[in-house]
């Protein structure tokens, strides 16, 4: 292999960690917020979002990483993560298709 074939296959498998860890981080979401919805808390915690986009710049800078990058990220994923919270206090619970 080229060097260029090796770096691109390292960064294949580094992008299919990350796809990993997205799909386990969903779970998460999921079953936190059945939890949530059963005990009548609100779907979006605002405070609980701004802790992780501190957590977030932290651990960007203490990885070498400008935190605008890790916070666009973020951004991405909490988008994603409310509307699955929304539709599973709608009773769109993607688990009960399964």
């Amino acid at each position: 292999m080229t060097a260029i074939a090796d770096g691109r296959a390292q960064i294949d498998a580094l992008d299919r960690r990350i796809v990993a860890l997205l799909a386990e981080r969903r779970r998460a979401v999921d079953a936190l917020a059945r939890d949530k919805a059963a005990l009548g808390l609100p779907a979006v915690d605002a405070g609980r979002e701004a802790e992780l986009r501190d957590a977030w710049t932290r651990a960007a800078r203490e990885e070498g990483l400008p935190p605008e990058v890790g916070l666009a990220v973020l951004d991405a994923v909490l988008g994603s993560s409310r509307e699955r919270v929304r539709a599973i206090f709608r009773g769109d619970d993607p688990a009960e298709e399964r």
